[in-house]
């Protein structure tokens, strides 16, 4: 069944309509030594249709699109998210690229502006073969991370067409075209949100079946 991808996205961008509170600002904490720019900003959930993203998750939820050169985070609590935007240097070696992802992920994790009982990080896209192993390699290394930090739940590694489709009701809407106009600057953080979205849906299943 086609649909009217435009008008879907609209919609998404709607249902999830979201304000930038914080300015998307760079944190220099890790950009001496290992040259990795981060920045982060805040975004509010407004609008009626979901008044509070994240309400019935009391700790709030992680969301991770992890990538060699680009990646995001997303901490979701009640009407708000903290977003991080992250950019590698490029052209890396196998043990550098993997040794930044996991002291990033780690730092993150620590300065986490609130705490997460939820995670999701985005698996790879299916049908995709260019760069796959060096993208698999940087995700289990962020999902390690997540691992070992005992505070989560729920993990979940799901693949984008997933992720979408659960949250925005289509695999085709893409989180950076749903807030284009607010997270322009972040793409990555963008999908790190629909799979801190995600991640806060499946808590809410696994929780209603306990």
């Amino acid at each position: 069944m086609k649909i009217d991808l435009e008008a879907a996205i609209k919609h998404a961008s709607e249902t999830f309509p979201i304000k930038v509170t914080s300015d998307l600002k760079e944190i220099k904490a890790l950009s001496q030594d290992r040259k990795i720019k981060v920045f982060r900003c805040v975004v509010y959930f407004g609008g009626t249709k979901i008044p509070f993203p994240f309400s019935s998750v009391l700790e709030g939820c992680l969301g991770i699109d992890p990538g060699q050169v680009n990646m995001g985070f997303a901490f979701g609590c009640g009407r708000e998210a903290t977003i991080y935007q992250v950019k590698f240097p490029s052209k890396l070696g196998p043990v550098e690229r993997l040794e930044n992802t996991q002291i990033l992920t780690h730092w993150i994790l620590e300065n986490a502006p609130i705490y997460c009982s939820s995670a999701c990080v985005e698996y790879s896209a299916h049908g995709k073969t260019f760069g796959q192993s060096a993208l698999a390699e940087n995700r289990a290394a962020a999902l390690l991370c997540v691992m070992v930090h005992s505070r989560f739940q729920t993990i979940s590694v799901i693949p984008p067409l997933s992720i979408r489709k659960e949250v925005f009701g289509h695999g085709k809407i893409k989180a950076e075209e749903v807030w284009k106009k607010q997270l322009a600057k972040a793409p990555d953080g963008a999908s790190a949100l629909a799979c801190a979205l995600y991640a806060k849906k499946k808590y809410e299943k696994e929780k209603a079946v306990k």
